[in-house]
């Protein structure tokens, strides 16, 4: 029977409370205790809330596997009486499980990362700088070339091929290429976290309770021995405080019943109770069983409980705050100095030299509860609570916690819109062995005297036997529509098919089932050719496609659920590195680990703590996206847009909105390319043609050089001929010039000696005439004087005539 008085009614402990108080072991029991009634408390011998919470997770994850009870259809069949004489098939129909995996399935093919981005400021200081620099390269680069094609001297620096050209490829080269090596180690840190607490298992798990449940959970801590540890968290063994937000961001207190043994509770105890203490919890939960009337449950082997071998804790945490209070007490020399007090500590009336200074934080205690019973053990402030950077009054929980369908506390799911259509299949299914089962195969009807009035025509007629074994064998009918004595026969057609082994219904029944099938699609959003099966043969691709991708859309949530937990799990795990890598022991682990990774992080990895980082999901695209980035890409590539080495990079960059930027600047930038290359053709065809010109022209220059100079040879030894004879003319016009000369000298002489002799000849005629006119005058005169006769002076000699001159010497 019921013990009524197990749980009394019990009420949360004063949140005012000091913290002296609250870090006893009596407030956590007491906060523990009203979890526990809150959860386990039975109205009017009821079902408590916890159990029949888990009660219904159990069923829809039994639906889920394909696993349900089958007894409901047994009920509806056979009116509740189990002694029935039918044979059915009663096992479940595997539609649930199907789309289950489907959707866990489609979800886990998204992929993911998990990506840091550095937001204190040496981190933006250091982008900054760099983005910068890579601006000045940009600004200086045109005049580097057009200096190098001027000088012909290498005045560009290696690699430039990889520096942007445009403000949009600057923008895209800082996010794709860029990365400092703090959000490197960073990533790498997160990773190996995940990496080492296997989380691809612990992600499925999630998705599948989403997905049957409605509901998905996981917890982090760090281990001071283990490191970060990271446990997938069961939603059916799970107690909280009331939640209205989707991320359970406004839940004050989480709780995890986990069942174990009683030699494990006195180990994990730190041997806190005795050996007496121990059998009286082990004898309390016994009577915490027959409380709740589980002994006979064999879906959660609940009879364990009886024998007192097995214990049900309750792992608990609640978020409460801490009042950090110092004594600030001032020196002589005009300085101060800081004492911590306990919390309750306050200036008093009488107080002297000291000011008190206080500041309230949110703190996180945990511990755990002996369900059924007052005993409560590990109860403690919590260790390495995560705070996020700027905001120390405000601290993180462990658990994390995601449903995205909830309503005053309570959740829905995938798995729980489509019972009831699974439900009606499955009794549509049984329905239809009934008809398959009282289906008869179709029988004949064989009028005997109409086989009697056969007659062959002989005389002879046919016996029924041999008609039907006619029949039998080639399907055919002999009957004659008139009788021996010509009157109309009514038995012409002696057999006749009877059409009784088709059932009645049975298309109506399978309608029906069709129909419910629909709406199971219509409910969870996969709708037909989106879940493997064959779609219509008629249906064109592209539909097939937009159906496939309004299946991704109808599940979205599913996805953006599980991305979520993700993120504040990165940004968690991100918190709790710092934390290591400032406080912890487990620093030089996580370095040698990290290190042995990747070593160009491990100096960034020791400088962890002392930067402030943002965790990002970068969302991979799925089959859909990926084939349209690749029909972009092969179209690209078709059009030699860009090249093959752009295509691969654009698929290795993982996000469809960089993927599709990197596809638009690299074909900018090809085309871009492909323009200089076509000028620098141009120019090479110009240089070529103007070589070919210049070739032609030094040939035809050569050719007339030639020519002038055989010309001009030719002429010059014209010329030298004509030189020579003018000079051999010269010479011999020179000689006769001269012999000329000589001659007309000697003529000249001639005739001046001539004239000479002319002119003395003359003076000697004249001499001598004077000389005879003297004589002749003395003569004259002597004659007068001396009176002589008169005297003849005429020559005796007249040979010269004076009539001969030099010109008629002719010289040749």
């Amino acid at each position: 029977m019921q013990n009524k008085n197990m749980l009394t009614k019990r009420s949360y402990p004063n949140p005012l409370a000091p913290d002296e108080e609250k870090i006893t072991d009596d407030y956590g029991a007491a906060m523990g205790k009203a979890i526990e009634y809150e959860w386990w408390y039975r109205p009017d011998g009821g079902v408590c809330n916890f159990l029949d919470k888990r009660q219904q997770y159990h069923n829809l994850r039994l639906y889920a596997r394909g696993e349900q009870d089958t007894k409901l259809y047994k009920d509806l069949i056979t009116g509740g009486n189990e002694e029935t004489y039918s044979n059915y098939d009663w096992r479940p129909l595997q539609i649930i499980p199907k789309f289950v995996k489907l959707l866990s399935n489609q979800m886990t093919e998204r992929l993911f990362d998990i990506k840091a981005d550095a937001v204190d400021k040496f981190s933006t200081d250091l982008k900054d700088d760099y983005k910068r620099k890579l601006q000045n390269i940009m600004d200086t680069l045109p005049v580097m070339r057009e200096a190098e094609k001027q000088l012909g001297v290498d005045v560009v620096p290696q690699n430039m091929d990889e520096i942007p050209d445009t403000q949009e490829e600057l923008d895209l080269f800082m996010k794709t290429k860029y990365k400092p090596a703090i959000e490197i180690a960073a990533e790498e840190a997160i990773k190996f976290t995940l990496e080492l607490n296997d989380f691809d298992e612990t992600q499925a798990r999630v998705i599948e309770d989403i997905a049957v449940l409605g509901i998905g959970a996981i917890k982090h801590k760090t281990d001071p021995v283990k490191g970060i540890m990271i446990d997938w968290v069961d939603p059916a063994d799970c107690v909280h405080s009331y939640a209205k937000h989707r991320n359970f961001k406004d839940v004050h207190y989480f709780g995890e019943v986990e069942r174990i043994t009683i030699n494990e509770l006195k180990r994990i105890s730190g041997g806190k109770f005795s050996d007496e203490e121990l059998l009286e919890i082990g004898a309390s939960t016994s009577q915490w069983n027959k409380y709740h009337q589980t002994g006979q449950s064999e879906n959660f082997k609940e009879g364990d409980l009886a024998g007192g071998f097995m214990v049900d804790i309750l792992n608990f945490t609640f978020k409460s705050t801490k009042t950090l209070s110092y004594k600030k007490k001032y020196t002589s020399n005009g300085g101060f100095k800081m004492i911590k007090r306990e919390s309750t500590f306050d200036k008093t009336s009488e107080y002297k030299g000291f000011d008190v200074s206080k500041k309230v934080i949110d703190v996180w205690y945990e511990g755990s509860l002996i369900l059924g019973s007052d005993k409560i053990f590990n109860y403690k402030l919590c260790e390495n609570m995560i705070r996020p950077k700027g905001y120390l009054n405000k601290t993180l929980p462990s658990y994390l916690f995601y449903a995205p369908d909830i309503y005053q506390g309570k959740t829905k799911s995938l798995i729980g819109n489509i019972i009831p259509y699974v439900d009606q299949m499955q009794q549509i299914h049984i329905k239809l062995q009934q008809l398959i089962a009282k289906a008869r195969p179709n029988g004949v009807f064989i009028d005997v005297d109409g086989l009697n009035e056969i007659d062959m025509g002989d005389g002879s007629f046919l016996s029924p036997l041999e008609v039907i074994k006619i029949y039998d064998e080639t399907g055919n009918v002999i009957g004659t529509s008139k009788d021996a004595a010509g009157d109309y026969n009514h038995g012409k057609e002696p057999i006749r098919e009877l059409k009784n082994g088709i059932v009645d219904g049975l298309d109506r029944l399978i309608g029906a089932y069709n129909h419910y099938l629909t709406l199971l699609r219509d409910a969870i959003g996969v709708p037909v050719g989106a879940d493997a099966s064959t779609p219509n043969p008629k249906m064109a691709v592209g539909v097939q496609e937009q159906i496939a991708l309004n299946s991704n859309t109808a599940t979205r949530h599913i996805l953006d659920s599980v991305l979520n937990i993700t993120e504040r799990l990165g940004e968690s795990l991100s918190l709790r590195l710092k934390d290591i890598f400032e406080y912890s022991d487990l620093r030089d682990a996580y370095i040698n680990a990290i290190g042995k990774i990747n070593m160009s992080t491990l100096e960034a990895i020791k400088n962890y703590h002392l930067h402030d980082l943002g965790i990002l999901i970068s969302l991979k695209p799925d089959a859909q996206e990926k084939q349209y980035l690749e029909q972009n890409i092969q179209a690209a590539i078709n059009k030699d847009a860009i090249t093959v080495d752009d295509g691969q990079e654009i698929r290795m960059s993982g996000n469809m909105k960089i993927g599709n930027a990197l596809l638009k600047t690299r074909r900018v930038k090809r085309d871009k390319m492909k323009r200089e290359q076509e000028l620098m053709v141009i120019e090479k065809n110009n240089e070529g043609q103007l070589k070919v010109t210049q070739a032609a022209a030094q040939s035809k220059q050569q050719e007339i050089q030639s020519t002038t100079q055989s010309k001009i040879a030719e002429i010059k030894a014209k010329t030298q001929g004509k030189l020579a004879e003018i000079k051999a003319e010269e010479e011999a016009k020179l000689r006769l010039m001269k012999e000329e000369f000589g001659y007309n000298m000697a003529i000249k002489g001639a005739e001046t000696d001539l004239v000479n002799q002319h002119k003395q000849y003359d003076n000697d005629r004249k001499d001598s005439r004077q000389k005879a006119q003297n004589t002749a005058t003395s003569k004259i005169a002597e004659q007068k004087q001396f009176n002589k006769p008169a005297m003849n002076f005429e020559s005796a000699n007249d040979t010269i005539s004076g009539n001969v001159g030099m010109e008629d010497i002719a010289v040749s």
